[in-house]
This record gives C-alpha cells, sequence and structure tokens, in this order.
C-alpha cells in the first residue's frame, strides 16, 4: 500500500508543480494592478492637492505680488489682477497671479527700455508740470 501511495504521490507533483506555477503567476498579476490602483489613487490625491494649493486667499496674494493687503483689494476691485469673488471671500489663483504678474514685468521693462531709465522719464515729468517764471 506504501508503494501505491508513493506512486499516485510522484504522479501528481507534475500536476501540483504546476498549480503552483499557475497560482503564482495569478499572484503576480494580482499585485501588478494593485500597484496601478495604487498610482492613480496617489496621482488622483496629488492633483487635487494641486489645486487646492493653487487657490490662495488676499494676504498670500500680497505676499506674491509685495504689496499691502489694502492695494491687492484696490487692484482687485479695478480688473488689475486676476481674481474672483466666493461668497465673499476674495480668491486667487496663484498660477494666474504668477503669470499676470511675469507678463507685465516684461511689459514694464519693454517701455523702460524704450523710453529711457525711470529718472529721465521722472525729469521730463517734472518739467511739464513745473511753471515757467
Amino acid at each position: 500500500m506504501n508503494k501505491y501511495n508513493e506512486r499516485n504521490r510522484q504522479s501528481q507533483l507534475p500536476i501540483q508543480l504546476a498549480n503552483i506555477g499557475l497560482l503564482f503567476d495569478q499572484l503576480l498579476y494580482l499585485i501588478h494592478k494593485v500597484e496601478e490602483i495604487d498610482d492613480k489613487i496617489q496621482n488622483q490625491q496629488s492633483s487635487s492637492t494641486d489645486e487646492k494649493e493653487d487657490i490662495i486667499q488676499v494676504k498670500e496674494a500680497a505676499r506674491i505680488i509685495g504689496r499691502s493687503v489694502s492695494t491687492v483689494y484696490i487692484k482687485a476691485s479695478k480688473r488689475q489682477i486676476p481674481c474672483w469673488n466666493d461668497g465673499g471671500r476674495l480668491l486667487f489663483s496663484r498660477k494666474d497671479l504668477t503669470e499676470h504678474i511675469l507678463a507685465n514685468k516684461d511689459k514694464q521693462e519693454k517701455e523702460t527700455h524704450s523710453d529711457g531709465s525711470i529718472k529721465d522719464q521722472m525729469k521730463k515729468n517734472r518739467k511739464k508740470y513745473t511753471k515757467k517764471k
């Protein structure tokens, strides 16, 4: 009886090894899918975090543009800087604000280079507005 059981075990050994190989392949496939799902979740969380960090309030906007809070309110009311009102709160997009500042910086540099230095412009303006005696 022992020999019969031994032969039976030996004949089923390749089948068991094949099953283990299939199980291993399936396990690797599942691990790969779980990693893909985890990557998608992390990407969604980071993009929503980026969007939340992009929206700022007046104090942060004032810090970015280097002006006081009251100046930011004045510029916002005159639509000189990009913003929107959300139920009584003035909100800004950090990205839009930075782009706006860089665009205006380029315009100011072009104007300064074409008209001369700022001191020269101030002298010209002084001459215009001073009274001749």
